[in-house]
């Protein structure tokens, strides 16, 4: 458990890299889970980071917090969404992640789920608590909008059977 000059631990450069077998070692020899760096970021916050979804899963049976907050409030699976890391979002999802906390609600999940432009991530958030008509009420613009470039109709298709208005 011992960090650098900045905090990382071991653990922290194996989950990056998404070096199992190091986790693994490291895992048994006792390595913490938990030793975060100075900005809080955990060996999970890493592994979500740098879209690491295996790695998720080893550190996760090993008892790593899904829902723990950096020093900025942000969770693993808010990291993962902000950088369209769809792979590690659907892991964090299936494995029990919470879609809100004290920074981040279910809708803006849902954002950020639409601007990737995965379906199923962003089916998984609706059904978990994301509300296509209160998002768009919230937005002020057609959720159209959030689409990614090149759109994908079942995309569409899915915010349209939960209310998107495609008149907004």
């Amino acid at each position: 458990d011992a960090r650098d000059a900045v905090g990382r631990s071991a653990m922290v450069y194996a989950a990056s890299d998404g070096q199992i077998v190091s986790l693994r070692v490291l895992l048994k020899r006792r390595a913490s889970v938990h030793v975060a760096d100075r900005d809080g970021h955990t060996p999970l916050m890493y592994a979500a980071l740098f879209d690491r979804p295996a790695a998720i899963g080893v550190l996760h049976e090993a008892g790593a917090r899904l829902d723990d907050l950096n020093v900025r409030g942000q969770s693993a699976l808010y990291i993962t969404m902000i950088r369209r890391h769809t792979a590690s979002a659907k892991i964090l999802l299936h494995r029990g992640a919470r879609l809100a906390d004290k920074n981040t609600s279910a809708n803006d999940m849902l954002a950020l789920a639409i601007r990737a432009g995965d379906v199923s991530l962003t089916d998984t958030i609706i059904r978990r608590g994301g509300n296509v008509r209160e998002l768009e009420r919230q937005k002020g613009i057609s959720l159209v909008w959030l689409t990614p470039p090149t759109v994908n109709v079942e995309l569409l298709r899915l915010l349209v059977r939960h209310g998107m208005d495609v008149n907004h």
